[in-house]
C-alpha cells in the first residue's frame, strides 16, 4: 500500500480491489493507515 501514496489513481484502484478487507478495518487500523499514507484529509470509507 505504502508504494501507491504517491499515486491515488493507483492508491483508490488498489484499494478496490481489497475493498472486503478495508470496508472491515476497525477505527485504530484506519487511523494507522491514514498515517502511513500520509494522508492529508482521512480516508473515505469504503
Amino acid at each position: 500500500m505504502l508504494k501507491y501514496r504517491k499515486d491515488k489513481n493507483d492508491l483508490q484502484k488498489y484499494m478496490l480491489e481489497h475493498k472486503a478487507y478495508f470496508s472491515n478495518l476497525d477505527s485504530e487500523s484506519y487511523y494507522a493507515v491514514s498515517a502511513f499514507l500520509r494522508s492529508d484529509r482521512l480516508l473515505k470509507k469504503a
